[in-house]
């Protein structure tokens, strides 16, 4: 497929009216006619499964949402202080706890959408927080963890873009 918006176009299309098992797409940019033959047989190397090109366009587009660029960028500013930010909906700071005291901080707070920590994240912490209704929880690093509720999003700082 071209390497541009109109493939991605193409291949919705296509999916309507074929069974599509690989995806081989152009350079960046680049229609198909506009491929010269080695990047024709360069793409064609490079196919990949249907299911895997699909988690990549996915993982990306999460990548790429301000919430994850919040969430990295809180995480680089409390790197170090072992401190704890509550975030609401909107992003906005709800409050500011040593990380040490974050389990006993929920008790009394209300509409915390995302927990940023500089520390790690443990199955005590997620259970506590899945109670809260936190969406989000976003650690340095993540402990083992035996069971993830579905409605929580754990994150560890290789998880965000970088």
């Amino acid at each position: 497929m071209d390497g541009d918006r109109g493939g991605e176009l193409i291949l919705r299309e296509l999916f309507q009216v074929a069974d599509v098992s690989y995806i081989a797409q152009g350079p960046p940019g680049k229609s198909v006619e506009d491929m010269n033959r080695k990047e024709i047989i360069n793409a064609l190397k490079n196919r990949i499964p249907v299911d895997q090109y699909f988690s990549q366009k996915e993982k990306k587009r999460i990548e790429q949402s301000p919430e994850m660029q919040k969430f990295r960028d809180t995480l680089k500013e409390i790197q170090g202080t072992r401190k704890s930010r509550l975030l609401g909906k909107d992003m906005n700071l709800i409050g500011e706890v040593d990380v040490s005291k974050l389990i006993q901080s929920f008790k009394g707070s209300e509409g915390v959408f995302a927990v940023v920590l500089d520390g790690i994240v443990t199955q005590r912490l997620i259970d506590v927080a899945a109670e809260a209704g936190v969406k989000y929880l976003i650690g340095a690093k993540i402990g083992n963890i035996t069971k993830k509720p579905p409605e929580l999003r754990i994150l560890s700082q290789r998880d965000l873009p970088q």
